[in-house]
């Protein structure tokens, strides 16, 4: 016992475990949720009277109930609204507007009350408000759009979601602003290219080097002489590039010809050499001494000797 107690005394005043320490928490944690509790109670509060608003916005919207224009109420209240009770008590006299405020309204079996025999079998009694919230709440497309909000409530509120949507609306984004770049820049390269081909056609060989951005410069108009000296270079310069051209063409079909000889030579070769290894393989050795006897044996001489000798 008191060396337990004087190991209770020998703890730091920061010790989780002392008696005061433990008190403290305990008494944060109650504080704590007594916070909480009252934060949930005025959010759901705050739930509650935002479903009415939305019930009452509904009813007001399908036409199950008038709207209320607060503004104007004042129009409907008659001349018994428009009497301010604070007069009566700083000296005006009594009348029959605050009689008529002061008598108690009936509470027994009237038409006002609809506590008359037989009332409830009547259909044109007016609806309550609670009926009326009953119908709006089994409506199914009320229900539809209750849904519809709680989601996005849902979504607003976690943030992982919003990261989500804010990257799949940044992709879209930059995907659109892309596209739109490459279309513009086509729609330039064909403009660029429709320039330039339109001023090489009007401006000749000469220009052929010139930028294809189209000039602000006024050309100066040709004369007779300069259009046929022009239309003259151009001819020459046509049956020039025919020329060239068929001297291009000639000389590869020149080249064509010698690979293909080439080409037939190489094979001709070839075969006759498969020709010869065919024959050496296939033939014995007695084929091939008769073959060579005319050229061993040429005179009379050549037959006293060994022929197989070299």
């Amino acid at each position: 016992g008191g060396g337990g107690f004087s190991f209770q005394n020998l703890k730091k005043s920061w010790h989780p475990q002392t008696l005061r320490n433990v008190e403290k928490v305990w008494k944060a944690e109650q504080k704590h949720e007594a916070e909480k509790k009252k934060i949930e109670e005025l959010q759901k509060e705050l739930r509650e009277e935002r479903a009415r608003e939305e019930m009452q916005r509904y009813a007001e919207d399908t036409g199950a109930v008038k709207k209320k224009d607060e503004k104007l109420d004042w129009m409907y209240q008659g001349l018994g609204g428009m009497v301010n009770r604070e007069e009566y008590l700083l000296g005006r006299p009594v009348d029959k507007f605050i009689l008529d405020k002061m008598q108690e309204p009936e509470s027994g079996p009237s038409t006002e009350t609809g506590l008359l025999p037989g009332s409830i079998f009547n259909s044109s009694c007016a609806s309550s408000a609670l009926d009326i919230a009953n119908k709006i709440r089994e409506d199914p497309l009320f229900m539809i759009r209750k849904k519809e909000d709680e989601k996005k409530r849902e979504v607003l509120k976690n943030p992982v979601k919003m990261k989500k949507i804010r990257e799949l609306l940044q992709t879209s984004l930059d995907k659109k602003s892309k596209k739109k770049k490459k279309e513009k820049k086509k729609r330039r390269k064909e403009r660029r290219a429709s320039s330039s081909s339109e001023e090489q056609g009007s401006s000749g060989d000469e220009d052929h080097g010139r930028s294809s951005h189209p000039t602000s410069v006024v050309r100066r108009k040709l004369s007779a002489e300069e259009l046929e000296r022009r239309r003259l270079e151009m001819m020459e310069d046509a049956k020039q590039r025919e020329r060239d051209r068929e001297s291009n063409v000639h000389r590869y079909k020149q080249e064509e010809d010698k690979e293909r000889e080439k080409d037939q030579q190489k094979k001709e070769s070839k075969f006759l050499h498969n020709m010869k290894l065919e024959s050496a393989a296939t033939s014995s050795l007695e084929d091939r001494v008769k073959r060579n006897i005319h050229g061993i044996q040429r005179t009379s001489a050549a037959l006293e000797k060994n022929f197989m000798k070299r």
